[in-house]
C-alpha cells in the first residue's frame, strides 16, 4: 500500500483563517528582530556553517514571510503552506549567502 500524506483541512470560516494568522504573526514578532550588527556578526557565522546563526536569522525575517504569506493567500493558497514554503526559501537562502 503507497503511502498517501494527508493534507491538512483548509480554515473553513474568515475567523478560522484571522485566528490561524494571528498566531503566525504574534510568533514571528516574539523572535524579535535584528541590529545591522548584529545581523552582520550572524551572516558571518552562518555562512560559515553555524545553524544557530542561520535559524536566528531565519526566525528575525519570519514577520516578513507571515505578511507576504497574508496578502498571497487570497489567492486560494492557504496561509500555513505560504509561511512553510517562505521559511524554508529563508533558511536555504541563508545557506546558500
Amino acid at each position: 500500500m503507497a503511502f498517501s500524506p494527508r493534507r491538512p483541512e483548509r480554515p473553513t470560516d474568515e475567523g478560522q483563517a484571522e485566528a490561524e494568522l494571528s498566531a503566525l504573526i504574534s510568533s514571528a514578532r516574539s523572535a524579535g528582530g535584528l541590529t545591522p550588527g548584529d545581523e552582520a556578526r550572524l551572516l558571518q557565522r552562518a555562512g560559515l556553517g553555524d545553524r544557530v546563526s542561520q535559524y536566528r536569522l531565519v526566525a528575525a525575517h519570519l514577520e516578513r514571510v507571515v505578511r507576504l504569506a497574508a496578502t498571497r493567500g487570497e489567492h486560494g493558497l492557504s496561509v500555513s503552506d505560504l509561511v512553510q514554503e517562505g521559511s524554508i526559501g529563508l533558511l536555504e537562502a541563508v545557506r546558500t549567502y
